[in-house]
């Protein structure tokens, strides 16, 4: 007997290996086809670029794929109208996509490639709208229903049946789907079902399937961008003595902090984009080398040091370029790493011109850094081999002279143009009060992420007018846009941009000198493509589907065996939370800043939505949500993490704590939480005040008074007081 429980043991080891080879499978290959829900197919900025078509496009592209819809049509209630038109008009009404009904239109009622009549009823149900009604409104109703779920996932963190952005549901033909936008999330609202090409378990339901079909074979969906890289930039500054001389009309040190702001503001501008991880430090070097500040995503601080510092005595570039490579072992894993060297003078404390390109140099190469030199003064003064010297012998990089104050700002922000990726032109002119001017023009290729922009000028004031290829001004309005006007400089970053000629436009808004000189650059991050199929793995998987069976197999038994996991709670132990203490209640809890999280954490360096747990069949699972500063179990900086009990979790500056009662796997009673603090909050999933949330503890009551805890005032049916929580024996109780 003992030796048949050895075997089973042993057996359930190998079939659990076997289960994540398996699972590592599926994830690089299998998946490639049946998790492509869990990936943004549609994002936001593609669901509301309501100017994608024009009503002659849209006929027009009717017309190719010989639609029933090209031409005017006779309604159900007789009335005439043209879709061309309607579906434009929806579109710019509601800003949502008219390629986005188009797919809609095809995925409900084969509307694109139908060329006869459907029929009435297929009519009164063109776009798939619960209500019976004429296509025309079926077609208005669609893009309403689009933009009322966007809305509400973006005012509340969820749609009305409880879709959210990077939380796992579950479809109602059996797949589990986490939405990866907001645009995708509201898709499974308006058609919750998966597809049976997507593993759903309804066969010839079709379901979002249908639409990301369409969306892919209309040529629709550009790739996704991929995820914009990290970076970690170290603005390395020379304060010898001599840059606090007045050089062609400023005082050095002053110039080179206004030129490291500029560098500061672009970095968080861009930080904002997706969910990219941009770090900036500031180093210094005189006599000796400072790291002043180390890498940070807090960038008013490093505005802070930038402003304070003062120049003084030698300069030791060696020390300097030491000091900004230990700064940059913390740099994230894969960020690109890059430092920006200014000086104004002969390096002649420290190491030797041989010995700096020896060490620390040829450190920074063997790290993949890049550093940017630029020489700041009287030719003469400068060590511009040496400074050629380093920037060619790290992993990349170049040198730069600035002539002048305003020069040195316009070399920076080249500098951050050119890590970002490509630069498509450089344009400079002048201006005058009240005139608009042509910048000039770019074409931007296909397959961009990101399209950059920058506007400097010396002084006075200037706005940025930026008009996409279809004639579509890019401003605050404009989908996938960032912009922002800073002291002289105007930055603006779009979003999959469009391809195609782009044009800048200058606007003297107030130009008291008369004329005005500015400059200009554009430039492009490539999108990734998407990755390759190994054909190896699939292979592996192929010849493992045997063994699959019997992991199935035991997984059921198992299931079968299976007691509920303990129940658990995450306590805050140093930090600020309005409540403190949280149990998991529904399988999950989600953990940051925004109020509609079920532990809200009042951490400025808490992401809004941070961290989630969630219960599943092999215990907790924690899972960072793209958090801008990580989140860390036991000191150890995770993505996803098993939970035991008793971890010690933190993100920002807020530390909790990780219990599942009694032994995990086994039953036990609910955590009672300290005495006087809320443990759970109550949603309103439908009435008036639909998705209002309330804290509660025991003895909370519900009703229509004005002092009930829990105020249902708004409904007519409610009692005044109506009914009371209590907490009892691990239970709530109504």
């Amino acid at each position: 007997m003992r030796s048949i429980i050895i075997f089973q043991d042993s057996l359930k080891v190998f079939l659990r290996v076997v289960l994540v080879i398996i699972s590592l499978t599926l994830t690089r290959s299998v998946s490639a086809q049946q998790s492509v829900y869990n990936t943004p197919f549609l994002t936001d900025q593609q669901l509301e670029d309501y100017t994608s078509m024009t009503v002659e496009e849209v006929r027009a592209f009717l017309e190719r794929h010989n639609s029933y819809f090209r031409q005017p049509i006779q309604d159900v209630d007789g009335q005439t109208f043209d879709p061309a038109v309607v579906i434009t008009q929806a579109a710019v009404q509601y800003r949502i996509n008219p390629q986005v009904l188009l797919a809609t239109l095809q995925k409900e009622s084969i509307g694109v490639t139908r060329s006869t009549r459907p029929s009435d009823t297929t009519m009164r149900f063109l776009m798939g709208c619960v209500s019976s009604s004429t296509a025309r409104e079926q077609l208005v109703c669609a893009a309403e229903r689009f933009r009322a779920y966007h809305d509400q996932l973006v005012q509340r963190g969820a749609t009305v049946s409880g879709w959210q952005v990077g939380v796992a549901k579950q479809t109602q033909d059996g797949v589990w789907v986490t939405p990866a936008t907001r645009a995708i999330a509201g898709q499974f609202t308006y058609t919750p079902y998966a597809g049976a090409q997507w593993g759903g378990n309804q066969p010839g339901v079709g379901g979002v399937y249908l639409f990301y079909d369409a969306w892919q074979k209309f040529g629709f969906g550009e790739p996704p961008p991929s995820e914009v890289a990290s970076s970690a930039t170290v603005l390395l500054v020379d304060i010898s003595g001599s840059m606090g001389d007045t050089w062609r009309g400023g005082v050095k040190i002053e110039s080179a902090k206004h030129a490291a702001t500029d560098v500061i503001n672009m970095i968080e501008q861009e930080s904002q984009i997706g969910e990219s991880d941009h770090q900036i430090a500031v180093a210094t070097f005189t006599t000796n080398a400072t790291l002043n500040l180390g890498l940070t995503t807090d960038y008013d601080a490093a505005r802070g040091v930038v402003d304070g510092l003062i120049p003084l005595d030698r300069t030791n570039i060696g020390a300097g370029l030491q000091v900004a490579n230990q700064a940059l072992v913390s740099a994230p894993t894969g960020a690109q790493k890059i430092v920006i060297l200014l000086s104004d003078g002969l390096t002649n404390e420290g190491l030797s011109p041989p010995e700096i390109l020896a060490g620390p140099v040829q450190e920074a190469a063997a790290a993949g850094t890049c550093i940017y030199t630029v020489g700041f003064g009287e030719p003469g003064d400068l060590d511009e081999e040496l400074l050629r010297d380093i920037a060619a012998g790290a992993a990349c990089g170049e040198y730069h002279y600035a002539s002048a104050p305003d020069e040195l700002e316009r070399v920076y922000i080249r500098l951050r143009h050119q890590s970002l990726g490509t630069i498509l032109g450089e344009f400079e002119g002048q201006i005058a009060q009240g005139e608009t001017v042509e910048v000039g023009q770019v074409e931007v290729p296909r397959n961009q992420g990101e399209l950059y922009v920058t506007l400097h000028w010396p002084g006075s004031d200037l706005d940025l007018i930026v008009t996409d290829p279809r004639g579509r001004p890019a401003d605050e309005n404009y989908p996938g846009v960032s912009l922002v006007k800073y002291e002289r400089l105007v930055y603006l970053i779009v979003q999959n941009p469009l391809p195609g000629t782009w044009l800048l436009q200058a606007v003297g808004v107030d130009v008291p000198e008369g004329i005005l000189d500015y400059d200009a650059i554009v430039s492009v991050r490539e999108r990734s493509g998407p990755p390759s199929t190994n054909v190896g793995v699939i292979l592996l998987f192929v010849g493992l589907a045997v063994v699959v069976g019997l992991v199935v197999a035991l997984i059921v038994i198992q299931q079968q065996r299976r007691t509920p996991l303990a129940p658990a709670t995450v306590q805050v132990v140093s930090g600020q939370a309005p409540q403190p203490f949280v149990a998991l209640r529904r399988g999950q809890l989600t953990i940051g800043r925004d109020p509609r999280c079920e532990m809200v954490l009042a951490d400025p360096q808490v992401s809004a939505r941070h961290a989630l747990i969630q219960r599943t069949p092999q215990g907790y699972v924690l899972t960072d949500l793209g958090s801008k500063n990580g989140t860390f179990v036991n000191d150890r900086r995770v993505q996803q993490a098993l939970l035991q009990g008793g971890e010690r979790l933190r993100m920002g500056q807020t530390e909790l704590v990780f219990t599942a009662a009694g032994v995990p796997g086994a039953p036990g009673p609910m955590p009672q939480p300290p005495a006087g603090v809320a443990t759970a909050y109550l949603a309103v999933m439908a009435g008036e005040q639909e998705f209002a949330r309330y804290p509660v503890a025991s003895g909370t009551v519900l009703g229509r008074y004005a002092t009930c805890p829990v105020d249902l005032s708004a409904d007519a049916l409610v009692s005044r007081r109506h009914a009371r929580l209590d907490y009892q024996a691990g239970r709530w109780i109504i």
